[in-house]
């Protein structure tokens, strides 16, 4: 695959997924005190350029502690606490790498009652070309940094 190919794919893919249906609101995030934290598995692209899971939900939990969001156990996450998941994308010769962030709750549908697990409250992401393990740390920060400030606008500290 060519690099243009492999880098319209992902572009293509995060657009597609900034379209997707989800409630993407700062009031949303109103009330949220802790959070779950989990970084999906990375492709072996990223581990091509040193880059790993562990440092990524280091990262992720020291900016959330800083702000003053309490990091949920998995025994306290079995009390329905919202979930922050972490996306990496990396082609496998590293040439682009697609970076998402996602707040998921569980919710009831209006209209039936219905439960609905893992509905998107709140969503950022884009797309590197030429990735570093060390850009794509500082972009996951960046987007953490978002969400923070989203959700101090609605949780302002006492």
């Amino acid at each position: 695959m060519t690099r243009r190919l492999a880098t319209i794919c992902l572009v293509t893919a995060s657009w597609i997924g900034a379209i997707s249906p989800s409630v993407l609101g700062q009031d949303e995030l109103k009330g949220i005190t802790s959070l779950t934290v989990g970084v999906e598995k990375l492709p072996v692209g990223a581990k091509v350029i040193g880059l790993n899971e562990e440092s990524i939900q280091n990262d992720v939990e020291l900016k959330l502690r800083l702000a003053g969001i309490h990091i949920a156990t998995s025994k306290e996450a079995g009390v329905k606490v919202p979930f922050l998941y972490v996306r990496i994308t990396v082609l496998s010769q590293a040439q682009a790498a697609n970076i998402e962030i996602q707040i998921m709750e569980e919710a009831r549908l209006l209209r039936n009652g219905q439960f609905a697990p893992g509905v998107i409250t709140w969503d950022k992401g884009g797309v590197v070309s030429n990735p570093t393990a060390r850009l794509i740390r500082d972009l996951v920060k960046d987007n953490v940094d978002e969400f923070l400030n989203a959700w101090l606008s609605v949780n302002p500290k006492k």
